[in-house]
């Protein structure tokens, strides 16, 4: 039952924080939901005529094996930015190919694994809300986008190597 702040667009009944990702028309891969201007056309075909933030009881943060979730008919992510307004990973100047929705979502294959494949239970939540799989790690990659450029990508490039492998391996399952 935490407050938090969010933005509505209109005329869609879609709320969204300001960091969550979302689809729209025009662009490849999922937004965060502050770079969403009036003018631009949602994922149902529904033109934002208007956008407000707005204060609400209540966060929620499903998790779907796919990454993404229909709300009111329109695409969203699971994720969310780690970095305001970028859509993807940027290291100082740096901006590289890898989203924030792809890097998330293969970092969540060990969760998909033992939830959807092996049918084990995850109904842990944190104080703050969040899912047990997702807090720690999340705290984790937030500190250390905070580090200087160059150790972020030392840390970055065996991270990208073990999402490698875990993408492989999913393909490799669901295939």
């Amino acid at each position: 039952n935490r407050t938090a702040k969010f933005l509505h667009f209109f005329p869609s009944n879609l709320e969204l924080s300001k960091d969550h990702l979302i689809f729209i028309e025009g662009q490849c891969s999922p937004v965060p939901a502050s770079t969403v201007r009036v003018g631009d056309v949602l994922s149902n075909g529904q033109r934002v005529d208007n956008i407000q933030e707005i204060t609400k009881v209540g966060i929620y943060a499903p998790f779907t094996p796919s990454g993404t979730i229909n709300v009111n008919g329109i695409a969203a992510s699971n994720y969310v930015t780690l970095q305001d307004n970028c859509h993807a990973l940027q290291l100082g100047p740096i901006k590289t190919p890898f989203t924030f929705h792809w890097l998330e979502h293969t970092f969540q294959f060990p969760h998909r694994l033992w939830c959807c494949y092996l049918g084990f239970d995850d109904s842990g939540v944190s104080e703050n809300g969040l899912g047990k799989w997702v807090e720690g790690p999340y705290h984790i990659c937030l500190a250390a986008l905070r580090l200087h450029p160059m150790i972020m990508i030392i840390f970055l490039l065996p991270s990208l190597l073990v999402l490698q492998l875990f993408a492989l391996a999913e393909m490799m399952i669901t295939a």
